[in-house]
């Protein structure tokens, strides 16, 4: 597994990326896209916000494609044969009913500079082009909006969430534990594979996981027992 690398090691994302890494042919861009894209399609931002809001790193073209196809915000961007399951959905500031004063023109005007950002951002993405740090901004302050509620509605003038695309509700799966326990899986076997024992893999794979940790500035929060109940519980057809 690389090291350096700047998606978080204790996480499912994190630890399938560096998984998918090893495949031929397959480098840190092309790995991030697939997790970044399955994770979308179940309504989850978290590995794109780990590269991008933590990691201060902007995705690149295998990414940015897939992102542009989520945002219905131009013709151009939602062509792709790419097949989604979420799309970004915006809400800009509304004001009270009655004659808007100057607060809620100011509020109108920043949600029209938010749209051209977002619409700017977009066009560059269905290109292949990285939008850069303001379009990431704004897209993160009107998730936060969301997150935040109405008591803070004045804060940010656009809010965000995913929105299904076939309009169907309730509780999303979490993408991330299953992710996780198939890669722990197919490390322990890896290293049986290469002659190690049961016990001896399990240690491995922790170890290997805390030095990647380590390198990386984050502490491990994968413990023996974890790795070893995601191997355990393993598909039978993974050996």
């Amino acid at each position: 597994m690389d090291d350096g690398l700047p998606l978080k090691p204790d996480t499912g994302w994190g630890t399938e990326v560096r998984r998918l890494m090893k495949d031929p042919g397959c480098d840190f861009d092309h790995a991030f896209a697939k997790v970044m894209a399955r994770y979308l399609n179940q309504g989850d931002t978290r590995p794109l916000f780990d590269l991008v809001q933590r990691a201060k790193k902007e995705p690149e073209e295998p990414a940015l494609r897939f992102l542009a196809k989520m945002f219905n915000l131009l013709p151009q961007a939602s062509s792709s044969d790419v097949e989604i399951q979420y799309r970004f959905g915006f809400e800009p500031f509304r004001a009270k009913r009655g004659r808007p004063g100057p607060v809620e023109a100011t509020k109108a005007k920043a949600a029209g500079i938010v749209f051209s950002v977002l619409l700017n951002g977009v066009a560059k993405m269905a290109e292949g082009q990285k939008p850069g740090p303001i379009f990431w901004q704004y897209l993160f302050n009107a998730f936060d909006q969301t997150q935040r509620g109405s008591t803070t509605q004045s804060d940010f003038p656009v809010s965000a969430k995913l929105v299904r695309i076939d309009g169907s509700r309730g509780r999303r799966i979490d993408p991330e534990l299953a992710t996780r326990d198939k890669v722990l899986a197919s490390f322990v076997e890896q290293h049986i594979k290469e002659g190690r024992g049961y016990d001896s893999s399990i240690k491995e794979t922790r170890d290997e996981l805390r030095r990647i940790a380590r390198d990386e500035g984050w502490q491990g929060k994968v413990g023996e027992k974890t790795i070893k109940d995601a191997y355990d519980t393993r598909p039978k057809k993974m050996g």
